[in-house]
């Protein structure tokens, strides 16, 4: 055994469980040991009482350290998965043998002090030494317990801990897609009045400054909600984008809300609206005189509807997948359904004349 002596142990030695466990048990053992070492005389002498009992609190305490030593490091040295087996019988095996001869001992020990009378026979040192037999054994299936309920916190722990990680990264990629996107866009948007007309450019850079810094904030939003965001500052946002739409498409787009207020204080993912607005601008023409009308409504049971009406581009439109992809994945990381999985999920309806995209939104009260 004296290669499981290097072994870390842990701090404190006892856990809160052991230690009830080792109390409570003091009041069962110590009078059947004082009946097996001494006789009636433990009951009967307070003088013998008092010096057997003391005795015993010595011999038992120095037991039990060693055997929590012993039993523990072994539990620590064997400590993989798939040791399960072997780390329980060995604790157990090593631990109940231990005491038995540390029982035997102690017999011996008490013989030692006079006043005890305590005979060094075998009837005496097999009879406690099959309760300290017995003693060990629940003594081990105590530790084992609890050492392996502890394992089990912290692997769910590490679990938990991991699928946040795993959540977080996935979103902060999907995040990390919408940001060069919606820049590109813009400084398409910017290029093309330049030359024309500059004042109005020098407007949409300031509108744009605004936007972006407001993009950045929702990425970097980590409120109660956490990865959501309240519809209502979601349309603030929108608004705001549709202002540097206008000053390139003039009267060619607009805007119809028609939002329940109680809608307002509802949850979505971030830059939700953002990607549906993007995708119909990217895949539609847009004219003064054939303007495309972006629709934003409640609808029942908290849901909302994003429609815009189709005029579809006559040359193919190269898609980099981040809108309705983006905010379905988003909304299965926030274990929400998936597009067309069911009727709580995001579903996706298109006709000659329209496209529109219902999507659910969270209760913030759940």
């Amino acid at each position: 055994m004296a290669y499981l002596l290097p072994v870390k142990l842990p701090r404190p030695l006892f856990t809160r469980p052991e230690a009830w466990y080792h109390l409570l048990w003091l009041p069962v053992v110590y009078p059947v040991a004082g009946w097996l070492l001494i006789g009636e005389r433990y009951f009967s002498q307070l003088n013998v009482f008092v010096v057997g009992t003391l005795t015993m609190l010595i011999i038992h305490a120095v037991d039990l350290l060693v055997l929590t030593v012993v039993v523990k490091s072994i539990i620590a040295h064997y400590a993989g998965l798939q040791q399960v087996q072997q780390r329980n019988g060995l604790a157990l095996g090593v631990g109940t043998l231990m005491s038995a001869i540390l029982s035997g001992s102690s017999v011996w020990i008490c013989g030692q002090v006079p006043l005890l009378g305590t005979s060094f026979s075998a009837g005496v040192v097999l009879s406690v030494a099959g309760v300290g037999t017995i003693s060990a054994l629940l003594m081990g299936y105590v530790l084992i317990v609890t050492d392996t309920y502890k394992r089990w916190q912290e692997d769910q722990a590490e679990k938990q801990q991991l699928r946040q990680l795993a959540m977080q990264q996935q979103i902060d990629a999907l995040k990390g897609q919408i940001n060069p996107h919606f820049l590109f866009n813009s400084l398409n948007s910017v290029s093309s009045l330049i030359a024309d007309e500059p004042q109005q450019a020098e407007a949409f850079v300031d509108q744009m400054a605004k936007v972006y810094r407001y993009l950045l904030q929702a990425n970097r939003q980590t409120d109660d909600t956490g990865e959501l965001t309240t519809l209502a500052t979601e349309m603030s946002f929108i608004r705001s984008y549709l202002h540097l739409l206008k000053t390139r498409y003039g009267p060619g787009i607009r805007l119809e809300v028609a939002l329940d207020e109680p809608d307002l204080n509802w949850l979505l993912p971030p830059l939700t609206l953002l990607q549906l607005v993007e995708n119909a601008v990217k895949h539609n023409v847009i004219y003064a005189h054939k303007p495309l009308t972006i629709e934003i409504k409640s609808e029942p049971a908290g849901r909302l509807l994003v429609r815009n009406n189709l005029q579809r581009k006559t040359t193919r439109v190269l898609s980099n997948q981040v809108g309705i992809s983006n905010i379905t994945a988003k909304y299965r990381l926030l274990a929400q359904p998936q597009v067309g999985l069911s009727p709580e999920g995001l579903s996706i309806a298109q006709t000659d004349s329209h496209f529109s995209v219902s999507l659910p939104l969270l209760n913030p009260a759940v």
